[in-house]
């Protein structure tokens, strides 16, 4: 049996496979293939708890229950514990820069949904913006878009055996 975090919880498998189903459904929606419509806020919220889950089966037993989603992912790309690169797809930055460009992908992506507030995400993205503005903009989308391959940068850095694979490999495996 692989020690990889994604197969060695079942909830965490369960959660990626919803989360992938919602992600293709969205898709084609784009495409025309059919008219139901987006559900980004679902994709979103999926994606989202599906990070957390990563981070917590990651961390095991330095994850506190109170933790939050950035306390998670600051403990897993701390020094301390070093289970976790930061994003690298973004190899022009610097470490700290990839932690905060990272913080601020997954924020952009749950504020709204917890919040509700797309007012607010809307003049982040434009000042002045309405919330149907932010939405029809694309704004959204693109965050997802972000936090997906945030959440891809994280997956692959661990081998089936759950060992993590170095960096090159990894960009290369993004870039495909």
């Amino acid at each position: 049996m692989s020690n990889h975090p994604l197969y060695r919880d079942p909830s965490l498998r369960r959660l990626v496979n919803e989360y992938l189903v919602i992600r293709e459904s969205n898709a084609a929606a784009r495409s025309g293939e059919h008219a139901r419509g987006e559900a980004a806020f679902a994709e979103g919220a999926l994606l989202l708890v599906a990070i957390e889950r990563f981070l917590r089966v990651l961390l095991g037993a330095s994850a506190t229950p109170g933790q939050t989603l950035f306390g998670l992912l600051d403990l897993a790309m701390g020094d301390r514990l070093d289970l976790l690169d930061p994003p690298i797809y973004l190899p022009h930055m610097s470490s700290t820069e990839n932690r905060a460009f990272a913080n601020r992908v997954i924020r952009s992506v749950r504020n709204p949904l917890l919040h509700g507030n797309y007012e607010q995400a809307a003049t982040v993205c434009q000042p002045g913006a309405s919330a149907e503005e932010y939405f029809s903009s694309g704004a959204y989308r693109r965050d997802l878009e972000d936090a997906h391959r945030f959440f891809e940068s994280m997956i692959v850095q661990f081998d089936e055996n759950g060992a993590r694979v170095e960096a090159t490999r990894r960009r290369n495996e993004l870039s495909q």
